[in-house]
Parts: structure tokens; C-alpha cells; sequence
């Protein structure tokens, strides 16, 4: 499930001392989850006797984001190098869930909640209210399985704040148990561009390199250090820094002068130089030492 504030204007037919009320209220839809995440085992146990390696990503996992990281290379240099059109298109990246996450979502309308999310009464009675929509298992009619409701920053604190005002309530539906507050997507996405600008953002016009410097370079007036002031603005620049280093440490490895040069090779020698230069600018921004401060946390844990 996931709700938001909506602002609803309403107004007098006829003139009067109120002509105008502003309502904010809750809007609120469900969409149909393609794979089942509800896991039947009750078991738990102790955050403390939960391996380290449990958290932190294995060989396997970052094996995974290094060739999807090649993929998403080879795909930037067809795009934009002259030199590589005549490959073929990488292939969507496959994951298990491939072929359930195809289907088009099917989403339902709860509604129209009239109460204001922005407070922590109206919190507490629109999580009431959406509570009705949480199934519970055969059998254990107590123990409500829990539901992922999504919202942005200001929502989900709000649905926790909701939760700990409810957490000496008698029973698991009166604590809201079955719904579990998330970050929805875009702010995700927001958070991270957030730490890139952080990072890369050095309002330094005399330090080249800086997400700062590329900005100005292509006048790029209406990016803004704090994401949320222009999330889409923010986007661009990224994308462009990311694809325009690509291009630059692709050209290098080939020797190339200009960004529009070809190439008359044989298709599939051509193939095989673009497999080749994507690895090599793979391994070129490849970041080893979050590899290896996983391996030094690991070693320190035994």
C-alpha cells in the first residue's frame, strides 16, 4: 500500500461569510505484490547471533554488480560512440524475478481518507483504517502478516511515530503490527543522488572534476546543491557526468581523438573490442576499497 497528503480546495456556491476551506487529507492506493515476500517461519532470534556476513555483500554480490556495471557500460558506449553503433544492444538484465515484475501492476484505490496525515492523530487513524486491508494467516486470526506502505520521508516518519504512540496497545492490530512503514522509491533515488552531490558537489570553480565545475561548464544554471530543490535538474547532471567519463576513459583506451570517430572493423571483432574497452573502463572506476574494508570487517568479527 502506500498514502500521501492531498490538498482538497472546497468552496461555496453561494458567496458567504467562508466562501473557501482548504482540506488536506489522505489519499491512499493498494497494488497487487507479483512475488510473495510473506515467509511462513515464526522463527527469531537475537540481532546479536545474526552472522556478519548476513549483512554485508559477498564475492557473489559484488561479482554481480561488477558485470552489471560492464552492462551498463556497454550500453552508454553504444549510445554515444559513433565508433560501437553497429553492436548489438545489451540484453535487459535478468534477475529471478524477471518474468512476474513484466506484468503490468494492477492498482486499487482505497480512497480518499479525511483525515490529515501531517498530524499524529490523523497518522494514527489512517494507519486504523488501512489496517482493515491486512490479511492474517489460517489459523492465527491474532497475528496480522505484515504489509509494506510506502510513502515519502515525511509520511513514513509519521507512520512511526504513529506506531510507538500504539506500541502498549492490547492486542497486535491495536500496535499496528501489520504494517510496515518504507521509503518509497523516488526518495530512495533522492537519498542517494543526495550523497553523490555531498560528495562530488564542491562549490569550487577553480577545482575541475567537481559535479560544481561540470555544471557550470555547461551552464547548468538551475541544478541546486540540496537534491529535493531539483531532483530532475540533479539527475541530468549526474547522468551527464557519468556518461561523458565513460566516453572520455573509452577514448583513451582506444586512442581516440574525437568522440566521432568509427570504425570499419568486422562486426564481430568490433563486438569483441567493445567487451574488451567495457571491461577496462569497468576496472579503471572499479572502487576496490569498499571490497576491501568488507574483507577487514570480517576478519575483525571472527
Amino acid at each position: 500500500m502506500c498514502y500521501d497528503n492531498v490538498g482538497i480546495t472546497e468552496k461555496a456556491r453561494h458567496q458567504g461569510v467562508k466562501s473557501k476551506t482548504v482540506h488536506t487529507w489522505t489519499s491512499a492506493y493498494a497494488v497487487r505484490n507479483r512475488v510473495n515476500g510473506i515467509v511462513e517461519d515464526d522463527f527469531t532470534c537475537f540481532a546479536t547471533d545474526v552472522p556478519l556476513t548476513s549483512y554485508l555483500p559477498s564475492e557473489n554480490d559484488m561479482a554481480k554488480r561488477r558485470d552489471r556495471m560492464n552492462i551498463i557500460v556497454q550500453r552508454i558506449l553504444i549510445a554515444h560512440m559513433p565508433y560501437f553503433k553497429d553492436c548489438p544492444y545489451p540484453d535487459h538484465i535478468k534477475h529471478e524475478y524477471s518474468t512476474q515484475l513484466a506484468e503490468k501492476s494492477h492498482v486499487v484505490s482505497l480512497g480518499v481518507i479525511q483525515e490529515n496525515p501531517g498530524t499524529l492523530e490523523g497518522n494514527r487513524h489512517v494507519m486504523t483504517k488501512l489496517h482493515d486491508y491486512v490479511p492474517f494467516p489460517a489459523g492465527k486470526a491474532y497475528q496480522p502478516i505484515g504489509i509494506p506502505v510506502h510513502g515519502d520521508a515525511a509520511t513514513v516518519l509519521g507512520m512511526m511515530k504513529a506506531k510507538t504512540s500504539k506500541r502498549v496497545a492490547n492486542t497486535p492490530t491495536e500496535r499496528l503490527e501489520g504494517i510496515w512503514p518504507v521509503p518509497g522509491e523516488f526518495h530512495r533515488r533522492m537519498l542517494y543522488l543526495q550523497d553523490v552531490m555531498n560528495d562530488m558537489y564542491k562549490e569550487s570553480k577553480n577545482e575541475p572534476g567537481t559535479l560544481y565545475n561540470i555544471k557550470n561548464k555547461f551552464t547548468m544554471k538551475s541544478v541546486k546543491a540540496k537534491v529535493s530543490d531539483s531532483f530532475n535538474h540533479v539527475e541530468d547532471l549526474v547522468h551527464l557526468a557519468t556518461k561523458g567519463l565513460v566516453c572520455l576513459a573509452a577514448m583513451h583506451i582506444l586512442n581516440l581523438d574525437e568522440l566521432s570517430a568509427t570504425s570499419d572493423a568486422d562486426p564481430a571483432d568490433l563486438h569483441s573490442q567493445l567487451q574488451e574497452t567495457s571491461e577496462k573502463v569497468t576496472t579503471f572506476f572499479w572502487h576496490q576499497t569498499l571490497l576491501t574494508e568488507i574483507m577487514n570487517a570480517l576478519e575483525a568479527d571472527k
